[in-house]
């Protein structure tokens, strides 16, 4: 087990774990460590300070569902659009569940629309059915309430398939 792996298994929540594992068909049940969403945002946000940051985000493919969600929410703090688009391009071939790919929505996007457009129509061409959760107009996490954006965007093929 590496050092990451023992902290992230420090804030597990098994009962967590198992109710993922439920709504995530086609992981391994023994993938889920449970570490609540809210919990694994605190955490990366403070781990994009430490050198171990960086050298997690060459390690693929990961062991847990938790690896892959911290890898998400990491990809999503990129301030450099160029860094961010090569790393999302380097982990979007282990994205394989919806929780993960909806869980990525890297802010510096909302500042490059018309490179992204054209890095998602590439994406929309691969067979991978999760390949980003990321539309043209999304560049936050969408809320509970849709928005004239989202309705507008309700037309377009979503990369993911939703």
């Amino acid at each position: 087990m590496t050092s990451l792996q023992e902290r992230l298994f420090a804030m597990q929540d098994k009962q967590y774990a198992a109710f993922q594992a439920k709504l995530t068909p086609g992981v391994p049940v023994e993938s889920f460590i449970g570490i609540r969403v809210p919990v694994l945002r605190k955490f990366a946000k403070e781990f994009t300070k430490e050198a171990e940051c960086e050298d997690f985000l060459h390690q693929l493919p990961h062991e847990y569902y938790d690896e892959n969600m911290l890898h998400g929410l990491l990809i999503s703090e990129v301030k450099d659009y160029e860094e961010c688009i090569r790393l999302t391009e380097k982990f979007l071939p282990f994205v394989d569940n919806w929780a993960v790919c909806d869980i990525m929505s890297p802010k510096v996007f909302a500042k490059h629309k018309e490179e992204l457009l054209a890095k998602i129509k590439t994406w929309s061409k691969s067979p991978h059915v999760y390949k980003t959760a990321l539309l043209p107009g999304r560049t936050t996490r969408p809320s509970r309430r849709p928005s004239r954006a989202t309705e507008s965007r309700s037309s377009r093929r979503n990369i993911c398939g939703h």
